[in-house]
């Protein structure tokens, strides 16, 4: 049991003025709770209970810690300035510090790099949050915003990222492309800027078409989604109707292989009979309006 936190419940229960039955009721709470960070996610009436206090004295452990989350929190406000991703973590690790479901948050920046607002785009489940590109786009549009700036938790506290996390950073990095800005070298700017590892600045340098041979799954992953939705776009646009998806996406894994693109990135044989499949019936169902 931390001491300094049970020396903190003690007076909370007590207002400050000590006693046997605070000290008890403190120790039944670090007991059952294990840590403050346990307790911060408990309830009210879980607080009482495992306490056995009354409910005022629960009340005031349960909003004295809201009151340290929100002195904890201090997220932008409209008119404030973007600085740098370390003051971002400051502002809003508090805001989710016991939050037990995903949430995605997109802050929308005007040309000086200005919160123009911020927007709770999906509320998802444990480990996941499903963010649809068009919930994304259509309020930063309407907004005029020059930038972006997307955030969102893990309740797992893992910081590693899911495959959903890469399939949704794909997704978004797809429909940010049409909406004319090249998410590439913007991102290469910011990972110079702030110091990023090595490792994930190629990464992201391999998600272009024009990258030879990538080294990483992702980037393979994101340089085909490019190639085939460029590739099926401009096929479209030229109004030659010979081509059906299927025959396009067929070619151009075709084309992939016979070349060698991704010998180095990790896809196996089976991971593009899978991809392939993938991609084809994606095409389908636009195409058949599902």
């Amino acid at each position: 049991m931390d001491p300094e936190i049970h020396e903190l419940l003690r007076n909370v229960l007590s207002q400050g003025r000590g006693g046997p039955e605070s000290e008890l009721a403190s120790r039944r709470l670090m007991e059952h709770f294990g840590s403050a960070g346990r307790l911060a996610e408990a309830s009210l009436e879980e607080i009482r209970r495992a306490g056995r206090i009354p409910p005022r004295q629960a009340a005031a452990v349960y909003w004295a810690l809201e009151l340290g989350r929100r002195a904890s929190s201090a997220p932008l406000r409209p008119g404030e300035r973007f600085n740098n991703s370390r003051e971002l973590y400051e502002r809003y690790r508090g805001r989710y510090f016991s939050v037990h479901k995903e949430h995605f948050v997109s802050l929308h920046l005007n040309a000086k790099n200005r919160l123009i607002r911020e927007v709770l785009v999906s509320v998802g489940s444990l480990s996941t949050s499903v963010v649809h590109p068009r919930e994304v786009f259509a309020p930063a549009v309407r907004d005029s915003s020059a930038a972006l700036i997307f955030l969102h938790n893990h309740p797992s506290g893992d910081p590693a990222p899911s495959r959903e996390d890469r399939e949704c950073t794909g997704r978004l990095f797809e429909a940010g492309k049409i909406m004319g800005k090249n998410y590439i070298e913007e991102g290469l700017k910011l990972a110079d800027e702030y110091a990023f590892p090595e490792k994930l600045k190629l990464i992201l340098r391999q998600h272009n078409i024009k990258h030879d041979k990538p080294t990483f799954i992702e980037s393979a992953i994101v340089m085909l989604s490019d190639n085939i939705a460029s590739t099926i776009d401009y096929i479209e646009k030229s109004g030659d109707n010979k081509f059906s998806s299927d025959m396009i996406i067929d070619n151009i894994f075709k084309m992939r292989m016979e070349k060698g693109t991704f010998d180095d990135s990790g896809l196996t044989v089976k991971d593009f009979k899978l991809l392939k499949e993938f991609y084809q019936n994606q095409y389908n169902n636009v195409s058949d309006g599902n």
